[in-house]
């Protein structure tokens, strides 16, 4: 499954965006899951509410991962740049792959991983 973060209008919001993600999330437990996150709101550059909610999606994902569940986090540019995200969501999909991981996918910088 691939949970993409939900734009959030106020830190209000974020709780409510939150839950639903829990839900969707443990579902179906044996299924492996993808977060995917904005840069922008991981680098907190965006809105406080937006990197609350990516910040607290995050914390999920290491969370689920101690329970057992098969989980990840990529984050990806607002830029309409691809880099590798379908890639990226298949390899972070494996269920015999990594858990609780975060793969940042930044369009440029230091650190850029290819896929």
């Amino acid at each position: 499954m691939v949970l993409r973060q939900p734009e959030v209008a106020d830190v209000a919001a974020v709780e409510h965006a939150l839950l639903e993600a829990f839900q969707s999330l443990v579902a179906e437990p044996e299924r492996p899951s993808v977060v995917v996150l904005r840069e922008l709101d991981v680098a907190a550059q965006g809105t406080p509410a937006a990197a609350a909610l990516a910040h607290g999606l995050l914390g999920l994902v290491r969370a689920l991962t101690i329970e057992g569940f098969t989980v990840n986090a990529l984050t990806v540019a607002e830029d309409g740049a691809d880099d590798g995200e379908a890639a990226w969501i298949d390899r972070l999909s494996e269920p015999r792959g990594l858990s609780g991981q975060l793969v940042r996918l930044p369009s440029s910088g230091v650190g850029r991983i290819s896929p």
